[in-house]
């Protein structure tokens, strides 16, 4: 079985930092369509749509870059368990603080990724 951290191998680091980047805003478009429909926004509405989609873009890599911080640090089942336990929450709390502004959509992702920056700084190296 294969130890090395996401993000390391020959193409990986390419698929752990798109998916990193893609992760949040797919998960919002999914989240949206799923609560509001799937209909086509008007081209007034497609602007603040597709800045909110770049903006969640960065904030993305928090999640995934602590998890892989967490998985080096020997704990790979925590660090599955973060990504699959935090990842719904930070979606939706992204899409509820949206309709805040952009600083509640970072202040969401920073505060959700948290606990597993903590935890990868705090706990100590399996051997």
């Amino acid at each position: 079985m294969d130890q090395s951290s996401p993000g390391e191998g020959t193409a990986s680091p390419v698929l752990f930092y798109a998916g990193g980047l893609l992760w949040l805003p797919a998960g919002l478009v999914l989240q949206s369509a799923f609560r509001f429909g799937l209909k086509l926004p008007h081209a007034a509405e497609l602007v603040p749509i597709l800045a909110s989609i770049a903006l969640c873009a960065p904030l993305g890599l928090l999640l995934p870059l602590a998890c892989r911080k967490l998985w080096r640090r020997g704990y790979r089942v925590a660090a599955w368990i973060a990504l699959a336990v935090l990842a719904p929450m930070i979606v939706y709390a992204t899409l509820l603080s949206g309709l805040l502004g952009p600083i509640f959509i970072a202040m969401a992702a920073v505060v959700l990724s948290a606990p597993v920056w903590i935890a990868s700084a705090l706990l100590p190296r399996k051997a």
